[in-house]
């Protein structure tokens, strides 16, 4: 950063009146690491005077010295609310001396800090506390550069009007947040709105064709959309009826052309009982069971239209459901939600096992997902130090995909580390390594950690634990 500024100079007792401008400059680095060297670690470099105002009163002209500072500050967290600052100064003037300053804060919550620290050997010491607006401050400390002074107390209080920056920073980000949300509804009051004029536009269509059961399945969507829709109750109702209409027709005309009418009237209930079961189950998108029902009620009454027309309807929308589930387990795979986006495969497959087109699909899918999630958990296990296990994994990976060159190097990683010698521990003790790496994959770090330090009193020289608590103790740090 740079800051402009203009010197003007006045003499009251010749009116005499001089100007000039003058330049000061200044750097700060924040490395952005994990390590716990660099975390928390600041850099400033401060020059004062980049550019020297020249100020002329008369003959006599000043021109101002220039002064370089170099200053570091480590932060470290002390507990779960407060924090330690370590800073350390080198000011370096044009006319004078190098000068070096150091001291310490310490830092609780929002609430409160002390200072102790040594500026050109002579001791300072503050303490503040702040209280929703109000900041009181203490320090004690020589305000001369040259030591001519007696050190000094000095109060202070402030009053911090208006919202402060992390508080800005925090209604900044729940009005994202709150946005985002609002845009999720939006969108999906908008796309539930599609989806009711479609079906609505099916609905209207398919009755006006005379596809009654098509047209009862179009408009018992919309009801499942838009509870309270009424042309769609009402069509409905309308399409109902004539279902029930046509149904009764087939087997008044059914019983009266049979020659046993007592058994075809029970025939009839029976065909009458599964086809009412299967429009249970599509109303509930239950589609398998219901393809299930309605073929028990065609076995009896083959050439049925009304059957026939809703099978048709209900492979309509398994279909439908299908490609939905498929494109819902892109996304989760696109996201990184490889868990998500195997079950929801896993739910296409249930609802299609016979339809080969879309089971490639599907599998190939599935073998994407699996694919990458042995890649994670491999890498995860390589981390851990369970070679063994990464290798496995590794090797599964390899039969997936056997050209992949990244998998045969995390796999030939793997391999080169499964002979190296460890301390072996007793099985007991195994047993609790696995429960502990259980706990590391579902994310539990800190029950993990706490195992592998139990196991390392006992093992102290075993590489696997070493490596296992190394490894933990680098992600809970990453994580806070």
């Amino acid at each position: 950063g740079v800051t402009f500024k203009v010197h003007r100079q006045n003499f009251s007792g010749t009116g005499q009146v001089s100007s000039a401008f003058g330049l000061d400059g200044g750097l700060m680095y924040r490395p952005n690491s994990d390590s716990p060297l660099l975390s928390g670690l600041s850099l400033g470099f401060h020059f004062q005077n980049l550019i020297r105002p020249q100020l002329k009163l008369g003959a006599y002209e000043d021109t101002l010295a220039n002064r370089m500072s170099f200053g570091v500050m480590k932060s470290i967290p002390i507990g779960f609310s407060g924090k330690m600052n370590i800073l350390l100064d080198y000011v370096q003037g044009q006319f004078e001396g190098g000068s070096i300053h150091a001291g310490a804060e310490y830092q609780f919550r929002d609430m409160g800090t002390v200072r102790l620290g040594f500026d050109r050997d002579a001791p300072a010491f503050g303490a503040g506390v702040s209280y929703q607006f109000v900041d009181i401050d203490y320090s004690f400390s020589n305000l001369s550069t040259d030591g001519e002074f007696n050190p000094s107390h000095r109060f202070s209080l402030t009053f911090n009007l208006g919202k402060s920056r992390e508080e800005k920073i925090f209604l900044a980000e729940q009005e994202r947040k709150e946005f985002e949300r609002r845009l999720v509804e939006r969108t999906k009051e908008e796309e539930r709105q599609v989806r009711v004029e479609q079906h609505l536009e099916n609905g209207r269509q398919f009755f006006a064709e005379k596809r009654y059961f098509d047209a009862y399945s179009e408009f018992q969507q919309v009801i499942a959309n838009d509870p309270f829709n009424k042309e769609a109750k009402s069509m409905f109702d309308s399409s109902r009826a004539q279902i029930q209409s046509q149904f009764d027709q087939r087997q008044e005309q059914a019983i009266a052309q049979a020659i046993d009418k007592k058994l075809e009237l029970e025939n009839q209930k029976y065909v009458e009982l599964h086809f009412e079961r299967g429009k249970v189950f599509l109303d509930k998108n239950q589609f398998t069971d219901a393809m299930i029902q309605f073929n028990l009620a065609l076995e009896r009454s083959p050439d049925d239209p009304i059957i026939l027309e809703a099978i048709n309807t209900t492979q309509r929308r398994l279909n439908a459901e299908v490609s939905k589930l498929v494109s819902d387990a892109r996304q989760e795979f696109q996201r990184g939600n490889f868990t998500d986006a195997l079950r929801i495969v896993g739910e296409a497959m249930v609802l299609t096992p016979d339809v080969n087109e879309l089971q490639g699909e599907l599998q190939t899918l599935e073998r994407r997902i699996k694919l990458q999630q042995y890649i994670i958990d491999g890498l995860a296990l390589l981390e851990l130090g369970e070679y063994e296990k990464a290798l496995g994994v590794f090797e599964k990976a390899l039969e997936l995909d056997p050209t992949s060159q990244t998998i045969k190097e995390y796999y030939n990683k793997a391999k080169l580390n499964v002979d190296t010698k460890r301390e072996r521990m007793s099985p007991d003790d195994e047993r609790q390594h696995l429960v502990a790496t259980e706990h590391f994959l579902a994310g539990r770090y800190e029950k993990a950690l706490e195992i592998w330090k139990q196991l390392a009193d006992k093992y102290p020289t075993n590489k696997k634990v070493q490596d296992a608590i190394k490894t933990t103790e680098d992600r809970i740090r990453r994580t806070k």
